[in-house]
């Protein structure tokens, strides 16, 4: 990675070289910076995705732990900025006829074999990591680490127990198997992982073809999810509306049973595009006893 973004810099450099040889001394400089500029920045507003993998920033789209940069990722943008090394070099060796030709053919030839490397891409820039990696231990449920989470083993199974415990008393089924994507997870975040496996966390298929009334559902559920798994409030408002944390508030005033029966009713909404979410506590109990 380190190596390809080199040869993006010395390619926007030689070219930049080349503007300050064939162009007026004033024009220069803002005409390099302007095409530079927009060659880095203009791509990524596309949506033809590929094309976001030939300037070298699309990197910034990798990578998780669970996930490897894509050699094409890699490669694509090497080939473009080599072009351009190699055309500036021609336009600064060759005659100015012949060199501008064969310099558009360089590019344009790099141009293509990036594009022919970045197509499959799409906006990746990374592929699954191998999984044989991952270390499983035979806990309840299985926690499965990446080699750069393994210090932290001792707290992280800690903390996954009690979460899945917290959860199994308030009648929750959580994933058989869990893996967390930061190489060193705190607390919070990892009961909010072990809690957020108990719902699917894609839509249905029906909801690219059609409404889907759910996507209500998920915010006021995954926030008392990860309560109820005993993570701290103030973490949970961080990250969910203002409206979803009354909501929940009022909930968990529920008897446990009655919180149970909002949660599953609620949860049926994420699997279909047909049943609507049924939010306020008021049909589930009374809602003016103590919070559990």
């Amino acid at each position: 990675m380190i190596g390809m973004e080199t040869l993006v810099v010395v390619a926007h450099t030689a070219m930049g070289y080349v503007a300050g040889l064939v162009l007026p001394r004033l024009l220069a400089m803002p005409v390099a910076l302007l095409v530079s500029g927009l060659w880095m920045a203009f791509p990524g507003t596309l949506d033809t995705f590929w094309v976001r993998q030939l300037n070298g920033r699309n990197l910034i789209q990798c990578c998780s732990l669970d996930q490897s940069v894509d050699p094409r990722a890699i490669a694509a943008p090497a080939l473009v900025a080599l072009g351009l090394i190699a055309a500036a070099l021609i336009l600064v060796r060759m005659r100015p006829l012949v060199g501008r030709t064969l310099a558009a053919v360089v590019i344009a030839a790099a141009i293509t074999a990036g594009a022919f490397l970045a197509m499959p891409l799409g906006y990746h820039a990374a592929s699954a990591r191998d999984a044989s990696a991952l270390s499983c231990d035979a806990g309840t449920p299985v926690v499965c680490l990446w080699p750069e989470q393994r210090e932290d083993t001792k707290y992280i199974r800690e903390w996954t127990s009690e979460a899945a415990q917290r959860l199994a008393a308030a009648g929750v089924e959580v994933a058989p198997r869990i893996t967390l994507l930061s190489a060193h997870p705190e607390r919070e975040e990892t009961l909010a992982v072990v809690a957020m496996s108990a719902i699917p966390q894609q839509p249905p298929a029906c909801a690219t073809a059609g409404e889907w009334p759910g996507h209500t559902a998920q915010g006021p559920l995954m926030a008392w999810l990860i309560l109820s798994a005993g993570a701290d409030q103030r973490f949970v408002q961080g990250s969910h509306t203002v409206e979803d944390m009354r909501t929940v508030r009022e909930v968990r005033k529920l008897p446990q049973p009655d919180q149970l029966r909002w949660f599953e009713r609620n949860a049926a909404t994420l699997r279909n595009c047909v049943e609507q979410p049924q939010l306020q506590p008021g049909g589930f109990g009374n809602a003016s006893q103590g919070e559990q």
